[in-house]
């Protein structure tokens, strides 16, 4: 029931004309997290915020609560318990681990099993949550960097604290479609 309100709330915002969301059924979207009654609100169109516009001016968006669309650039590819978000269409950058081109996004890791399929990179995601700018320590950045498949001496180069922009979600919705073309958001 629930995760038939979560897709029916999600079909409607893939119909609108924002580009970042794909125009796929219901089906087509992976429920992923802890999806709950509060993630399941119809947002309408002029309330989504897409990743493009979160990167350009973090801060007019830092604390506020935003359904966010975008595309995977990057998964954990341990236990798919983060992801960075490009805009869509962003051909990957080389970046390993956390950056100023991705917002970051950390789910609660599952006790067993992956929540993010590691091949969930160029795949579509709407996610409700909170937009945060903050530093992480780097220890957790080459934590990071090492899940992201960076080479040892990426990892070393990865010096002091690093400035993120984090969505704080409990769970996401991934397109469970092919990974997205070259379209913009």
């Amino acid at each position: 029931m629930i995760r038939h309100a979560f897709l029916a709330a999600f079909a409607l915002l893939a119909s609108t004309a924002v580009a970042a969301l794909p125009t796929t059924r219901p089906a087509m979207w992976m429920p992923v997290g802890i999806i709950d009654d509060a993630s399941m609100v119809l947002v309408p169109e002029k309330d989504m915020v897409l990743v493009r516009d979160v990167l350009a001016d973090p801060q007019k968006f830092a604390g506020q609560e935003i359904t966010i669309a975008g595309e995977i650039s990057a998964v954990c590819q341990k236990a798919g318990c983060w992801v960075k978000l490009v805009p869509s269409g962003t051909e990957p950058k080389p970046t390993k681990g956390v950056d100023t081109n991705s917002v970051f996004v950390k789910l609660t890791c599952p006790k067993d099993g992956v929540l993010v399929p590691a091949d969930s990179a160029r795949k579509q995601v709407l996610a409700r949550g909170k937009v945060l700018i903050e530093q992480i320590g780097e220890a957790d950045a080459r934590h990071y960097a090492e899940d992201d498949g960076a080479t040892p001496a990426e990892i070393a180069a990865i010096t002091g604290p690093q400035t993120i922009v984090r969505f704080e979600t409990l769970g996401v919705m991934v397109s469970k479609g092919q990974p997205s073309g070259n379209s913009s958001s």
